[in-house]
């Protein structure tokens, strides 16, 4: 894979990249200190490039938006800018915005992902069930607000109840 493939890729999988000298803990130029310094401030990850030690990415990415120098930070897939337009942004209080669209974006697309996962599964296991002529049946009841009692049922008999919260976490009944 090229380095501008390699570049495309992960500007399309991170919400929020820096390409910058050194890394978050260890900067090795103040541009990149400085604009690690404003994500920090924002308290969400992000991702980043150490463009020291991969030698094709610092060549190439310049060429990659037309940009220059480094650093370089890309909100959801797109340049914004470097030290200069980071540390505004951060200023007027933009950038927290921008990373908050972005972090949220990734949750609902990974929400999304994980719906299209869990339908995938409920077919899935109801065409094993079909072909074994397996009887599976299910019953949810909220028990309290958000909170979802589940049982499973396979030829009238039960794995086990498991509990469901509204943040998804799921515990196993003994």
């Amino acid at each position: 894979m090229s380095a501008l493939e390699r570049i495309k890729k992960q500007v399309e999988e991170s919400p929020v990249i820096l390409y910058m000298k050194g890394t978050p803990q260890m900067p090795m130029c103040g541009f990149s200190a400085r604009t690690v310094e404003a994500l920090k401030s924002c308290g969400k990850e992000f991702a980043y490039v150490n463009v020291i030690l991969d030698s094709e990415i610092m060549q190439e990415l310049p060429n990659f938006a037309d940009w220059p120098t480094f650093p370089q930070l890309y909100i959801k897939g797109e340049l914004i800018g470097g030290c200069d337009i980071t540390l505004d942004l951060h200023q007027s209080g933009e950038l927290q915005k921008m990373i908050d669209d972005a972090v949220e974006a990734l949750r609902d697309d990974m929400d999304e992902a994980l719906q299209r996962m869990h339908c995938d599964f409920m077919r899935q296991l109801q065409r094993q069930a079909d072909e074994t002529k397996l009887i599976l049946d299910h019953q949810m009841k909220e028990i309290s607000p958000g909170i979802y009692y589940n049982l499973w049922t396979f030829n009238g008999t039960s794995p086990g109840p498991t509990i469901r919260a509204t943040e998804g976490d799921i515990v196993k009944i003994k």
